[in-house]
C-alpha cells in the first residue's frame, strides 16, 4: 500500500491534482484578502470614517441652511457686498459689470440652495436634523413631530442616538461618532469642522443638531453603507478561518511539490526540460513581465468586483460568473508562478543552481580570473565602472539643471568631450589588438623572428606584445634545439650504418666463399644458407637506413623532369608481379590515365617499389590489390589499396615513422623504413603523401604536381 502511494505521489495525475489544489488554495487566500479589505476595523458602524465623513457632509448643508439661507434674504441683490462682486469678477474674466456679477452670484446661490434641498429633503431618508438661530428663533428641521416649543425634547431625543452630531455656526462641538481628545477635537483631525471659511462674529448664536435614525431605512447611502459594514462583520470569522486553512494547505502543497517536481520516482534523476535550460535571468524577466500583465488585469477585475459590492464566502449565486472569472485569473497566476518556481526547485535538487544563474557564473569567472591575474581584471572592472558612473552623474546633472544654461551647456560640452575621448581610447585599444593579432599570425605561420611594436599603447597592451615576442623567441630556440637534435640523431644513424657496411661486406664475401667450398655436412650447408639470407637482409636494412637518413636530412637531390606516371607504375608492377603472385596477391589496375608529372623518375620508382614491397609483406594472401592513376586538382595521383593480414592497431601518424611496422610481433621481413622513405621522397618532389586506414583496408595516396 505504501509503495503504491509513493508511486502515485510521483505520477502525472497526482501532480495535476496538486496544481488544482494550489489554484483552490490561492483562490481561498485571494478571497480572504478581499474579505479582509471589507472587514471593518471599527467596533461600530458609527465610528467608521465613511459614516463620520458623510454625517459631517450632511451637517454642513444644515449649517449653511440655518446660517445663510433660513430667512431668504440671501437671494436679494442687496445682500451682495462690494467685496463679493470684486472677488467674483476676479475669478470670472467674462463678467463685464457689477450687475452681471450680482446676477451670476444670485444664480449660484439659488443653485446651491437647490442642492441643500436635494441633500436634506429629496434624497434624505435616514438623517434627522434640527438647527436653531438663537437670535431670531427660526428653526430648520425635517422632524415630523416638531412644533413650536418642543425643541429641547427633540434635541434630547437626538442626543441619545449613537450617530449624533452637535455644532455651532462654524465647528462641530460634540458627537457620538468618535472619541474626543483633551482639547475637545475628535481623533480624526481632518474632520473637525463642517465650515471651511473664516470664523465669523456671532457663530455661537447658531445650534446644529444632526442624528441618524435608530432604524436605518433603505433608500439612501447610509442604508447601503451599513449593510456593507454588517456583511463585513458577518464574514470576519470565515475570512480568518479559510485564510488560515488556505495558507496551511499551500505550505503542505509546496512541501509536496518540492519533493516530486522533476522526478518520476523517489530515486529517479531530476529531469531538466527545455524551459529549465533558459538562464535564470531571462526566466525572471519573462516571469516579471507575465506577472505584471497578470496583476494589471487581476487588480482591475478585483476592483470591479469590489465596486459591485461583491463579498466572498457568500452563497449568492448572483455572482457565480464573477467568482468563476476570478478563479480563472488566480489559476493563471498560480500556473505562471509554478512554472518559474519549479525550474528553480529542479536546479536546487539537481545541484545545478549555480550554473543556472548567469550572475553567479560571471561572478565565479571574475573571481577565478582575479585570483590568477589581479591587475588586468581589476583595472578593467574599475575603468568600466568609472566610465558608467561618470556618464550617469553627468546625465543626472543635466537632468537636474536642464533649465540652468550656465551649468547645462558646459555639462553637455564636457559630456561630449568625455565620450569622444573614451571612444578614441577604445579605438586605440582595438588597433593595438589588431596589431597583436597580426603579429601572432606571423609567428603561427612560421615567421618566428617577427616582432610586434606598439606606440603610445596602454601598459597592459605593451605587456601582451612583449609576451608574444618572447613566445616567438622561445619557439625559435625550441625549433633550433629540435633540428640540432634531429641532425645529430641522423648523423649518428648514418655513421653507424657506414661503420656496419664494412664488416657486413666482409661477412657476405666470406659466406659466398663458404658456399663454393665442397661441404658434405648437410647441417653446415643449412647454416651457411641461413647466414646468407640474414646477412643480405641486414645489408638491405643498412642501405634503407642510410637512404632514409639522407632523405630526412635533405642530402638527397631530386632532378625534376617530366615523367610518364602511368608508364612508370606499369614498369614497377611488372617487375614485382612474380613476387606478388608468390604471396597469392592479384594486381587490379581499374583506373589508369595517361599522366605526365614533374618528378625524379629514380625516386618515384623507389616510392612504388617500397609501396609494392609493403603490400607483398603485409597484405592478406588470396586478395586483390587495387591501383588507380588519375588527375586531381593539379596533381597526378597514384593510389594503392589492399587488405591487411594483421589487425591494424597502429595510428596513421605512427606508420610513417622510422622502424614502425604494422606487424607488432615483428615476425615479418620488413624493416619499418619503407613508408618513411616513400613519404620523404614524395615531399622531396613537392608532393603529398597520405595514408588511410578503414578497418583492415589499407590505402596509400601519392600526389605529385602535374607537368
Amino acid at each position: 500500500m505504501v509503495t503504491l502511494l509513493k508511486r502515485f505521489s510521483y505520477s502525472a495525475a497526482a501532480k495535476l491534482a496538486a496544481i488544482l489544489l494550489f489554484c483552490i488554495s490561492a483562490f481561498l487566500m485571494a478571497q480572504s484578502l478581499i474579505g479582509a479589505m471589507g472587514i471593518p476595523r471599527e467596533k461600530s458602524w458609527y465610528e467608521t470614517y465613511s459614516f463620520i465623513d458623510r454625517m459631517t457632509y450632511k451637517a454642513g448643508f444644515v449649517r449653511d441652511w440655518i446660517v445663510r439661507y433660513e430667512d431668504g434674504a440671501i437671494f436679494n441683490a442687496s445682500s451682495v457686498t462690494k467685496e463679493q462682486i470684486e472677488s467674483y469678477k476676479r475669478l470670472n474674466d467674462t463678467i463685464q459689470n457689477d450687475d452681471e456679477a450680482i446676477a451670476m452670484i444670485l444664480k449660484d446661490r439659488q443653485t446651491y440652495f437647490k442642492n441643500i434641498e436635494k441633500e436634506l429633503i429629496k434624497d434624505n431618508v435616514n438623517i434627522e436634523y434640527l438647527a436653531v438661530n438663537l437670535e431670531t428663533g427660526r428653526v430648520v428641521t425635517n422632524i415630523k413631530d416638531y412644533h413650536n416649543g418642543n425643541e429641547k425634547e427633540l434635541i434630547n431625543e437626538l442626543m441619545k442616538r449613537p450617530g449624533f452630531l452637535f455644532g455651532n455656526g462654524s465647528s462641530i462641538l460634540k458627537n457620538h461618532m468618535a472619541q474626543y481628545d483633551g482639547y475637545g477635537n475628535i481623533y480624526l483631525g481632518y474632520i473637525q469642522s463642517y465650515y471651511k471659511g473664516e470664523p465669523f462674529e456671532g457663530e455661537e448664536n447658531f445650534e446644529v443638531y444632526v442624528a441618524i435614525s435608530d432604524n436605518v431605512q433603505e433608500g439612501d447611502w447610509f442604508y447601503y453603507d451599513k449593510q456593507e459594514f454588517e456583511r463585513g462583520i458577518a464574514i470576519k470569522d470565515h475570512v480568518y478561518l479559510f485564510g488560515s486553512i488556505s495558507v496551511v494547505a499551500a505550505l503542505i502543497l509546496l512541501f509536496y511539490w518540492t519533493r516530486v517536481i522533476g522526478q518520476k520516482g523517489k530515486d529517479e534523476p531530476v529531469i531538466i526540460g527545455v524551459l529549465d535550460k533558459i538562464p535564470f535571468e531571462l526566466q525572471f524577466i519573462g516571469y516579471a513581465v507575465c506577472m505584471f500583465i497578470w496583476l494589471i488585469v487581476s487588480v482591475r477585475g478585483i476592483s470591479y468586483f469590489l465596486g459591485m459590492g461583491w463579498m466572498p464566502y457568500t452563497l449568492d449565486l448572483t455572482y457565480g460568473f464573477e467568482t468563476a472569472v476570478l478563479f480563472g485569473m488566480i489559476s493563471i497566476g498560480v500556473c505562471i508562478t509554478l512554472v518559474f518556481a519549479s525550474s528553480i526547485i529542479k536546479h536546487i535538487k539537481n545541484h545545478t543552481l549555480s550554473r543556472h544563474i548567469a550572475v553567479i557564473r560571471v561572478a565565479r569567472w571574475l573571481f577565478i580570473n582575479l585570483a590568477k591575474e589581479k591587475a588586468l581584471p581589476v583595472a578593467a572592472v574599475l575603468v568600466v565602472g568609472a566610465y558608467c558612473f561618470t556618464n550617469m552623474m553627468l546625465l543626472f546633472i543635466m537632468v537636474v539643471f536642464r533649465y540652468v544654461r550656465i551649468i547645462l551647456i558646459p555639462g553637455m560640452i564636457f559630456t561630449l568631450g568625455f565620450n569622444i575621448a573614451a571612444a578614441l581610447l577604445l579605438l586605440k585599444v582595438v588597433l593595438d589588438y589588431l596589431a597583436l593579432l597580426r603579429g601572432s599570425r606571423q609567428i603561427l605561420q612560421g615567421n618566428l623572428r617577427s616582432r610586434i611594436k606598439l606606440q603610445y599603447a596602454l601598459p597592459v597592451m605593451n605587456e601582451m606584445a612583449d609576451t608574444i615576442n618572447h613566445i616567438g623567441e622561445g619557439m625559435e630556440r625550441s625549433v633550433e634545439d629540435s633540428l640540432k637534435s634531429e641532425r645529430l640523431k641522423t648523423e649518428l644513424i648514418t655513421n653507424v650504418s657506414h661503420d656496419l657496411k664494412t664488416p657486413l661486406t666482409s661477412i657476405i664475401s666470406y659466406v659466398d666463399l663458404l658456399k663454393e667450398e665442397p661441404i658434405d655436412n648437410s647441417n653446415a650447408k643449412e647454416y651457411i644458407q641461413i647466414l646468407d639470407e640474414r646477412s643480405n637482409r641486414l645489408k638491405q636494412l643498412v642501405e634503407d637506413l642510410v637512404e632514409a637518413s639522407k632523405a630526412v636530412t635533405g642530402n638527397v637531390k631530386a632532378n625534376l623532369a617530366p615523367v610518364e606516371l602511368h608508364q612508370l607504375v606499369k614498369q614497377a608492377v611488372g617487375e614485382y608481379t612474380d613476387r606478388l603472385e608468390e604471396s597469392e596477391l592479384t594486381i587490379v589496375m581499374s583506373k589508369v590515365e595517361e599522366i605526365h608529372i614533374l618528378a625524379d623518375g629514380r625516386h618515384m620508382y623507389r616510392i612504388f617499389e617500397n609501396l609494392l614491397s609493403n603490400v607483398r609483406k603485409y597484405a592478406m594472401s588470396q586478395t586483390r590489390v587495387y591501383i588507380d592513376i588519375e588527375r586531381e586538382n593539379g596533381y597526378g595521383v597514384f593510389v594503392i589499396k589492399n587488405i591487411s593480414k594483421e589487425h591494424l592497431n597502429v595510428s596513421v601518424s605512427e606508420l610513417t615513422k622510422r622502424f614502425v611496422r604494422g606487424d607488432k610481433s615483428r615476425s615479418t621481413e620488413g624493416s619499418g623504413l619503407g613508408l618513411a622513405i616513400a613519404e620523404s621522397l614524395t615531399k622531396l618532389q613537392n608532393g603529398i603523401f597520405n595514408i588511410y586506414i578503414d578497418g583492415d583496408l589499407f590505402k596509400v595516396e601519392v600526389k605529385i604536381p602535374l607537368c
